[in-house]
Parts: structure tokens; sequence; C-alpha cells
């Protein structure tokens, strides 16, 4: 992959902005860049004490900004925590419980108020969980996702970061184009997420130095799941190399390799420099060893997953280093009173840090591991200290910290302060709204239905889940399917779909990993069960005998609805390797030849049928780890 290694040019900060001790600007700015990485620990930029020496370019940017020592996501997965910093608003409020959810087209944006006080807004987003049926486009006059790449390890689409640099310059001279346009551009960049695979020899930089930790040359099991609980996860998995050093280097490498893109889309800036704000943050974190979860994020509210970095290099202001406590939250209030001197939205969450005497106070900040992780935790941020929550053994625990320092529980000498904060996370969660996930809609794209077609399947289009679901009669359900309708010559019967007859609790395996139940669930029994690919998308074709109904776990409901299917009212909850899956859906079909298409990303769904109603012909996927 060619990546440029263009050093950053020095940004020289002109006071152009006579702003002395007021909280406005007097004059505009022309471009407001916020830049956002994926899974970048704030521990490893020299800004926040890293002696890696892998960001040049971004400690530099640091010398000229605010930069906040102690910043939190409110979660650590990335549409989450992106429609937290999108909004101002905690993603449980707003329905975005994991990747697979959507913020709804009712929730104001912050590209949304920008483009309304006469703002050109344009994003170039690189992660394929923030597509545009993400919600985050609303507000965008352009939206750039572009996935031209795919990861090495798993076929998920991205964009690496030399391609989002050069799509960046090319968003920001587009706009700064129209004559006296006023720039919103938001990049996002993919590294250093996993699997870790940097430009040759950035890995080696740091091998050695990696080798020489205690545990360094230790080899770790490779996983069947994403997990990272205990090894190293599947996606990560690299020519099956085991050592942990092997892919420490490899996440440094990743890290400088951004830095030195980052520092190209700076230096791409020439003239733009002086009177532009720049923004920079990160998503969330990754572990990399911590409490044993390697490689991996997602599971834990550690400093390690949830801290990261939130620089404001602003025309006009000093540079400092402040200590009180920021989150993502806070940038919605920020950018907005910033770039529009309109106060910030009375729903959220957020704090104005350039405000006066902003530096007095800290925000109190509220964590959530909300869906993907295999045990439920909440967290509270306040005084100094971290008080995280657990439900564990159906009990929850809770645990005190010191805010930086993860390793010490100080619940037991503490127990009056825990207890405190307890009653915060408490308080403030039965507050937060229950609002209901909100489903993506994605219809087929062309890949998509060429895919079906090649397996003798014609696409039907989305508007016609509008059928409904509920009649047996062949002929409507056949119009109802919103995937494919029969077409073709039988297929033959694909021989790895194995078939399982749900039992109860432990029965079924999928994804080469068992499931848990937490009691027989009625609704199931003497259903079958076809295991499924590991990754991706995919599609299941069955012959069905007689009106029958077919049924799914679903960790949301993503496109399941759209397409037919009910919740049942029987409630499963099934925990699978770090999978919290908990809906029931139903979708009733008569005979003939049908599809069900579930999942997509690192979810993938069981699917239960009546055995004696319908068998399963091929199961395909445009996931498949083959």
């Amino acid at each position: 992959m060619p990546r440029s290694r263009r050093a950053l040019r020095p940004l020289q900060l002109a006071v152009v902005l006579a702003l002395g001790a007021c909280r406005g600007v007097a004059d505009p700015p022309a471009l407001l860049l916020l830049i956002s990485v994926d899974t970048l620990r704030a521990d490893h930029l020299g800004a926040h004490g890293s002696q890696l020496g892998a960001t040049p370019n971004l400690d530099r940017l640091a010398e000229e900004s605010i930069v906040f020592t102690a910043a939190y996501a409110p979660s650590s997965h990335t549409l989450t925590s992106v429609s937290a910093l999108m909004t101002g608003r905690y993603p449980e409020e707003i329905g975005v419980r994991n990747n697979e959810s959507a913020v709804a087209a009712s929730v104001p944006t912050l590209a949304a108020a920008l483009r309304e006080a006469g703002w050109r807004t344009h994003a170039v987003v690189s992660n394929w969980v923030l597509r545009r049926s993400s919600g985050l486009a609303a507000g965008f006059d352009g939206y750039d996702d572009t996935f031209p790449q795919l990861e090495a390890t798993r076929p998920m689409p991205e964009r690496i970061a030399a391609d989002t640099t050069t799509a960046a310059l090319r968003a920001i001279q587009g706009c700064r184009a129209e004559r006296d346009a006023r720039c919103f551009v938001w990049v996002h960049y993919q590294d250093p997420h996993g699997p870790y695979q940097p430009p040759d020899g950035l890995r080696e930089r740091f091998l050695e130095r990696e080798r020489a930790a205690p545990d360094g040359r230790r080899g770790l099991p490779l996983l069947s799941d994403f997990s990272g609980i205990g090894g190293i996860p599947d996606y990560q998995a690299i020519d099956d190399q085991r050592e942990i050093a092997f892919y420490r280097a490899g996440y440094d490498g990743e890290v400088a390799y951004l830095d030195q893109e980052i520092g190209r889309l700076l230096a791409g800036l020439g003239a733009e420099a002086e009177r532009a704000i720049v923004v920079f943050s990160a998503d969330h974190g990754e572990s990399l060893g911590e409490r044993d979860l390697w490689f991996a994020h997602g599971e834990h509210l550690t400093d390690a997953q949830v801290r990261v970095p939130i620089w404001l290099r602003v025309p006009g202001r000093r540079p400092a280093r402040r200590d009180d406590v920021a989150s993502l939250l806070d940038l919605h209030a920020t950018l907005l009173r910033l770039a529009t001197a309109a106060a910030a939205d009375p729903v959220s969450h957020g704090r104005d840090l350039l405000a006066p005497d902003a530096a007095k106070g800290s925000s109190r900040i509220y964590l959530a591991t909300l869906g993907g992780a295999k045990e439920k935790s909440y967290g509270w941020i306040e005084d100094g200290y971290k008080f995280i929550i657990t439900y564990r053994d159906d009990i929850w625990q809770g645990q005190l910290f010191r805010l930086g320092d993860d390793t010490i529980d100080l619940a037991a000498p503490a127990p009056q302060l825990a207890a405190s904060l307890r009653e915060r996370i408490t308080a403030f969660h039965e507050r937060m709204p229950q609002i209901e996930p909100v489903v993506r809609a994605e219809p087929l794209s062309e890949d998509d239905r060429a895919r079906l077609r090649a397996l003798g399947y014609e696409a039907a289009p989305l508007e016609a889940s509008r059928a409904g679901p509920e009649t047996t009669d062949a002929a409507a359900v056949e119009a109802a399917d919103p995937f494919l309708r029969p077409a073709g010559s039988p297929l033959e019967i694909a021989p790895r779909c194995e078939q399982v007859l749900y039992q109860g609790p432990q029965t079924a395996l999928y994804s080469d990993r068992p499931y848990r139940t937490d009691g027989v669930v009625g609704a199931l029994e003497g259903y079958s069960f076809c295991r499924s690919y590991r990754h991706g998308q995919g599609v299941w074709l069955f012959e069905v005998v007689r009106a029958t109904t077919f049924l799914t776990l679903a960790s949301e409901r993503h496109q399941l609805e759209a397409a037919g299917w009910k919740r049942v009212d029987v409630r499963v909850r099934v925990d699978a390797a770090g999978l919290r899956l908990d809906r029931l859906y139903e979708y009733r079909i008569g005979p003939g030849r049908y599809a069900i298409h579930y999942g997509h990303g690192r979810t993938v769904n069981p699917v239960f049928w009546r055995s004696a109603d319908a068998h399963v012909i091929v199961p395909s996927g445009t996931g498949q780890d083959e």
C-alpha cells in the first residue's frame, strides 16, 4: 500500500483574531477541521507521556493546542462514542447501543447546526461502521464513505490512512474553493484499528522494544472469536503469530503511520492553517493485555479503552495543558459555541470547554459498555475518582479507582465514597430515557444482488417488505420478501451446514463457539439450528414444505424488522463469547424456496426452523472466512 512519509511543516500560529479575554471570535474562522481516530490510546501519544517517539507530527500539534490530560469517551465502541460527540447526548438516550444501531433523523447533530448557521459541511469517514446508514450523514453537504480496501484478515471494508488523507485534502480544497465559504470538515481515520498491519518497516521499528517487556516474548492462544479475552482475537491473527510483542509492535507501527498521514493532512492546509481551528480526538482506545484482554476493545471501561485525547488548536488561544476532566460530549457544545456563538442544546450533556473559568470545573462522566460486551458495566467519573459497577455472577459488583489508576480497587477501604458514586450511577441511569435502538435502513447493494443472482436467485425491491409477514400464502410472502424470490434450478445441499436440534441450555454451537442460555427457552424447543459463518453477512436458503416460522436471535434489529421480522413475546438472553443477545424474532413463510438475510460485520446470528417444515438448501455469504 502506498503510504506517505511526508512530515508536518511547523504550524505558525499567527494571532489574527483579537480574542483577549473574550469568549467569541471577532472574525469567524475559515475552517473547522475535526480529526477523529479509531482505536487510539491516549498513552501512545508523546503529548500524553509516551516514550515511543511514534508521533512527532501530532506532538507538534499538541504544542500549539489546548490539551486535556484527562478526557474520556462514553463507551468503547465506534458508533456509540462518535454519536455522542456529534450530538452532545449519551448514546443510550438516542437509541445507539452498539455499532449496528443508527442515529435517528430526529436527533440534532453538530453538522446540521453548523450548516443551518451557514457553514459548508463535509465528512470523510474510513470505518465501515460510520457509513451513511449510521445516520451521521445528516447535516453534511458531502459525506464520503468510500471504502476501497478490505481488512487483511476478514472481508470488512475500510479505507487506509493514506487514502483518507488524500480524500480529506480534496474535500477541504473543494470547499474552500467556494468564495467566502466557512468549512466544517470531519475526518475519521480507521488506523490504528486492527488487524495491525502498518507499512513495511514500522512494526520492525518497535519490535525489539516490545520484546524487552516482561511478557513480550510470551505466546498467546489464537481465539475463534473476536473478544480478545485471554488470547488473540480471530480477526487480529496474522500468519499464526502468537507473540505478544509482534502485535504490540504492530499497534505501535499503526500509530506511527497515522502520525505520518495526519502530518501530511495538516501540512496540506497551507495558508489555511492560520485561520483553521483544528480539533483532535479519538473514539476509544484499545486493550493491549490489561486485565487479560488482548488487542480488543468494548469489554471494559478501563483507561486503556475509554481514555482519549481531546486537543483544541484555536487561532488566538494560547496553548495550555488542562487537568479538568473532559468528555467527547463536551466537543458538541464547545464547537457549536466556537463556530456560531450559539448556546449548547439544552438537552446536551456537554459543557463548553472554552467558556470563561471552564478550567476551574470538570465534567461528570457517565460510562457504559452497552451492546457487545460479555459483562454489562456502567461507570461514573467525578472528583478524581472512577467507579465501575459490573453485572457478574448474577450480582452487581462495584470497583472504585483513583482517576488514572485502574490497578488498585479502593471500594473496600473507602466504602462511603463507593456507595455515593454508586448512587450517582443508579440515579443517572434511572433518568436515562429508554429509547429503542434505531434500525439501519440498508437495501441490498448491487454487489449483493449480483452475488445472489449468481446463486440462482433474483433480488426483489426493499419496498416490497411492506406487504407484511403474517400471511402464510406462499405467493404473498414471496412478494413480501425484500431479499430474494425463487429462480433457477435446485441447488446442492451445502456439506458444511450442520443442523442441530435445540434441546435447552448449552446445546447449540455456532461460529465454532458455544452458547449459554439462562434456562430452557420453550419457544425454541424442537427447532433445528444451523451453524453459521464467523464473520460477515450471510444468506440462508431454505426449502419450505409447509407454512412455518423461522426464528433468529439478534443482538439488534438491524435489517430484520424491515424484512418482516417481529419480536416474539418470549424474552431470551444468550451469552456468547462477547455478545449479549437478547431478542428473538420470527418470520412466517409458506411453501417454496426462500432466503433469510441476517447479521453484518462481526455479528452473525443463528437461524432456527422446524425440522418437519423446512430444510436448508445452501448457505452463502459475503463474509465467509475461507
